[in-house]
Formats: C-alpha cells, structure tokens, sequence
C-alpha cells in the first residue's frame, strides 16, 4: 500500500513538473513578437458627397516595432472599384514633409455615381507590406441616407405641398376672373412659394433622393410663375381695375 502511494505521488509530481514546463515555454512564445509588415491608419470616411473632390490621408506604420515610415522607404496607392468589381480608378499617394502622412487628392469626377462603392489601399516597402479596405457611399448631400418614418415623412410633405399648391392656384385663377383677389389670397400663394423654397433646402440637406430632388428643382420653377408672377398680377388687377368695374356698374 505505501509503495502504491509512494508511486501514486512520484506520477503527480512529474506531471506537475511538466504541467510548468509546458506553461513556462508557452508563455515565453506568447511574448515573442513575430509580427512583420505595415500597419496602415486613416480616417474612416464612409460617406462622400457627389461631384465633390475628396482628400484621403494615412499615416503608416512598422507593424514589428511601431514606428511610422515615410515615402523614402514606402509606397503607398489607392484602388477604387465599381460597383460590378471592376476598377474604376488607381492613385498613387503623395507624401506631405510636415504632417509626416501620406495624402493623394481625389477628383470629383470619380464620385459622380451615387450607391455604395468599394475601395483598396496598399502599401509596399521593400520587403514587407500592408493593406486596408472597405466601401463607401456616394450621396447627394454628403450625408447617410435617411430610412424608415424619415422618408415616409418627407414623401407625405411632398404630396401635402403638391396638392395644396394646386388648389391655391386654381383659386386664384378663378377670383382673377372676377377680379376679386384679395390680399391675404396673394399673401397665401406667397407663403405656399416660400414653404416650397424651404422644404427644397431640408430636402437638400437632409434626405438627399435625387427624385425628390429633381422634382423640387421643377417645383420652384413653376412655383415662380403659379405663386409669384399669377398672384402678383392678379392682386394688381384686382386691386386697380375692380373698382373701375364697380363703378361700371353703378
């Protein structure tokens, strides 16, 4: 029996032993660092507005041992694809002195698609590399496109803005024939061309639906002949020959 326990305990402590060993060597692995090539750092725009030049600028890095490489060593360029995989344009980086970062100007002419777009940055020194990649949207405004209640609300408005608009003007082509335009109709045809300018500008600004966009260009051009020109004229007329016309008839 004391020989079994005596074996017993000679067995946990080779494992024990071994138990060390095996972490001691793991661990010292973990703290080798193996790591070799470029880390590449930029900022993540992610949305670009349409027709609009765009810089992108990157600083490099050593991956091995942290420190920040510059184009005597390193070249950089950027790959920017369409939206069936094929490319769409190749830029070689520039490398600014002073910031001590890589820069290349974008011309507008490769934004002039708007949807979602993908591109590739790599970077080459002599022996080692690096690369990042991801995608990016083409927007009317510049901004992330709005979903869900926003759109369905900018819709409605639109429709409320239509229709209301065009009974404001047949009303005002029927009293202009009876020259009975009064000020707050012509005040009314005003602030309705005043709204549509304003609703333009938010569409602008913020929904950026080149449909709607499209429309509200037409919108304020008709709108200077329906809510400006017509209204004005007709409060005049009204203003000026309907008492002639009363007195015609006394």
């Amino acid at each position: 029996m004391k020989k079994i326990i005596t074996l017993m305990l000679i067995v946990f402590f080779l494992v024990t032993l071994l138990g060390l060993n095996v972490s001691a060597a793991t661990a010292v692995q973990v703290n080798v660092n193996t790591n070799r090539g470029l880390d590449i750092s930029y900022p993540k725009y992610q949305i670009v507005k349409i027709n609009t030049p765009f810089q992108l600028n990157l600083h490099v890095f050593n991956s091995s041992n942290g420190l920040i490489v510059d184009n005597s060593t390193t070249n950089c360029s950027l790959h920017l694809y369409q939206v069936n995989g094929s490319h769409r344009w190749i830029g070689n980086f520039n490398y600014d002195l002073e910031d001590k970062d890589f820069y290349l100007i974008i011309d507008k002419n490769n934004f002039t698609l708007e949807g979602s777009h993908a591109y590739e940055i790599n970077c080459l020194a002599e022996e080692i590399g690096g690369f990042a990649s991801g995608t990016y949207d083409v927007t009317q405004n510049g901004k992330a496109r709005p979903e869900g209640i926003v759109k369905v609300i900018f819709f409605a408005f639109f429709i409320i803005i239509l229709f209301g608009s065009l009974f404001s003007f047949l009303k005002i082509l029927g009293h202009w024939k009876d020259l009975e335009v009064d000020i707050l109709e012509f005040a009314q045809a005003i602030g309705i061309y005043l709204v549509i300018f304003a609703y333009q500008y938010l569409a602008l600004t913020y929904l950026g639906d080149p449909v709607i966009n499209n429309l509200m260009e037409i919108f304020v051009v008709v709108g200077a002949i329906t809510h400006a020109f017509v209204p004005t004229a007709a409060f005049l007329a009204s203003l000026i020959l309907n008492p002639f016309r009363k007195g015609a008839r006394e």
